[in-house]
């Protein structure tokens, strides 16, 4: 890999990730999460860190249609769930303002956050522990196919062979795949994350989903004390990964125009919450049109799977889609139905 373990540039770093059972949008996924909740379950027993935060949390809906496939995938699974009108629920959520136009208020009581540095080390630790060998801050350059062996080309000038690959480039898939004669219509959204003080101890938000106007969420105090972290899943296109295109003047702009938002929100919603926030972070989504993953060989070449695209929603999974990824390499079935995850759909150039 080009940089180290728990690097900033993508969006596998920080201290908290939302998971949850129910996908009502892409029920695809929603059928992985009894076996993402058991594998990280499993690591944090094995690994003796705690990577979960299951604090419960809320879904925010203004329609039934949206509602209703979250609840069906909650009772697909056996998974605890209330439904609350919008008087119960601020009754029971005093710390938040639920309008009368969030008529559906879902209580999903094993949402919460996984912890992504902990979650990173706790696997590249057993990785290690069993006999892999991790080699970062080190760019390739090349990556082919000679019969029946992979070779992978660093700028180093050290070149690795084996007879399986599986490339999860993240924001760089387009650019380690141009050499290869490929390019895919993806997508790099540079999102802002900022943190808000709260104002009373006794008034801390739960995990919560705000399925309104703008796709927004919100995670408790976690990572820094006393404060929430609340944000877009949008934010602006950028060329590169480095996002060097733009000016400084440019990327403030989209940073405020994220920030009018969620302070409007907040003002509206959050009465125990400063509507300035206190620190601001960024980290880097790639996104494919339909937000479905590209879990897929790669055309062209018989011996390379890809893994990408995974649209701001794939760390809660990540357990799941490495067992796919491997399946898929070693020949082996994979459970899950992949059909909307293939790579041709993206494809727009092939030399």
């Amino acid at each position: 890999m080009e940089f180290g373990i728990g690097h900033e540039n993508g969006s596998s770093h920080g201290g908290s990730r939302v998971i949850r059972y129910q996908y009502g949008s892409l029920p695809e996924y929603a059928e992985w999460m009894p076996e993402a909740y058991a594998e990280w379950e499993d690591l944090e027993k094995v690994s003796g860190e705690k990577l979960l935060n299951l604090t419960g949390g809320v879904s925010l809906f203004s329609s039934k249609a949206v509602l209703d496939p979250c609840v069906k995938n909650l009772e697909d699974f056996n998974i605890a769930y209330s439904v609350l009108s919008t008087d119960e629920a601020n009754e029971k959520y005093p710390m938040m303002r639920i309008e009368p136009e969030m008529a559906y208020v879902l209580e999903e009581y094993k949402m919460g956050a996984v912890r992504p540095d902990f979650c990173l080390k706790a696997t590249v630790d057993q990785f290690v522990k069993l006999g892999g060998v991790l080699k970062d801050k080190e760019p390739v350059s090349s990556i082919s196919e000679e019969n029946d062996t992979v070779i992978v080309e660093c700028e180093s000038g050290v070149c690795y062979k084996g007879s399986k690959l599986i490339i999860c480039a993240g924001t760089w898939l387009n650019r380690l795949l141009a050499p290869m004669g490929l390019k895919l219509d993806l997508r790099i959204f540079k999102i802002t994350i900022p943190y808000w003080r709260e104002t009373r101890e006794d008034m801390k938000i739960t995990t919560t989903q705000f399925h309104v106007a703008e796709n927004v969420y919100l995670l408790p105090e976690m990572e820094k004390k006393g404060h929430l972290k609340f944000l877009r899943h949008e934010g602006p296109v950028i060329s590169e990964p480095e996002d060097s295109s733009r000016s400084e003047a440019e990327k403030q702009e989209a940073i405020d125009a994220d920030l009018a938002i969620l302070k409007d929100i907040v003002k509206k919603r959050m009465p125990y919450v400063d509507p300035e926030p206190a620190s601001i972070e960024h980290c880097r989504y790639t996104m494919s049109p339909d937000s479905h993953f590209i879990m897929d060989k790669l055309p062209g070449y018989s011996r390379i799977v890809v893994g990408g695209a995974f649209s701001g929603h794939g760390f809660k999974m990540a357990p799941v889609s490495g067992k796919i990824l491997v399946n898929l390499a070693t020949d082996k079935p994979v459970k899950y139905d992949l059909t909307k995850m293939n790579i041709a759909r993206l494809l727009i150039d092939c030399k």
